[in-house]
């Protein structure tokens, strides 16, 4: 009976190295930025697509609240960086807030939605927004029962 052959030998494994913290923070920046940039140039599509801006920005917030933790344990929380994300995720707080008042205006912003894909002429785009505001201002009573 033959023995099998000796296995070549393996190489030593290195274990993975941890990520430095700076290296997370500016990471956790680069993610925020771009969430938040694309939460922005959704907004300028059409309706139904336009709502999936709100999902980015709430995913931004999350990814800025993280990487401001991050940031403050750290010990680096100074800095335009640290700032930066501050502001940023504040500002990602009030788009979310008037996306989601999308919802309540929905009926009304189909409709201009509609209506200015229609209109053709200056006139007729007026009529649009002049139609608009007075659907807001039929809606404005039912929202403040």
């Amino acid at each position: 009976m033959s023995l099998p052959p000796p296995s070549s030998p393996q190489p030593p494994t290195t274990p993975p190295t941890r990520q430095s913290p700076a290296d997370a923070i500016n990471r956790g920046c680069f993610q925020f930025a771009v969430l938040l940039s694309a939460a922005l140039v959704l907004t300028y599509l059409p309706l139904p697509v336009r709502m999936t801006a709100l999902a980015m920005t709430l995913w931004a917030i999350g990814v800025g609240g993280h990487t401001i933790v991050k940031h403050w344990e750290s010990r680096q929380a100074h800095g335009m960086q640290f700032a930066a994300l501050g502001i940023g995720t504040g500002a990602s707080l009030i788009i979310a807030l008037l996306l989601s008042s999308t919802f309540i205006r929905w009926n009304a912003d189909m409709q201009l939605q509609q209506c200015m894909s229609e209109a053709v002429t200056h006139q007729a785009r007026s009529v649009c927004v002049n139609d608009y505001r007075e659907s807001l201002t039929d809606l404005l009573p039912q929202i403040t029962r």
